[in-house]
């Protein structure tokens, strides 16, 4: 009787170390995975950033080159004139 309970015993310590081995490891994967997660995020923020700077800056040149075309044009249309003249 003595050498049954032992064994139960020694059964369920060693599922107890087994379970907690397997729990530590889980842990470790989900501090991996959170890590992983949180690089992505900041990942993500600077392209979305990055992108939003390009599409100001695309903006910004867009209107400069229409202004210089406009001021381009009307130079051309003085230049006829007074060639015309």
């Amino acid at each position: 009787m003595f050498d049954v309970i032992e064994k139960e015993k020694l059964k369920e310590r060693e599922l107890r170390e087994q379970m907690e081995r397997e729990l530590r490891s889980k842990e470790q994967q989900l501090a991996e995975v959170s890590k992983k997660q949180s690089e992505l995020e900041m990942k993500l923020l600077r392209v979305n950033l990055n992108e939003s700077e390009t599409k100001n800056e695309n903006d910004r040149l867009q209107k400069v080159c229409s202004i210089e075309i406009r001021s381009m044009i009307f130079f051309i249309h003085l230049f006829r004139r007074k060639n015309n003249n």
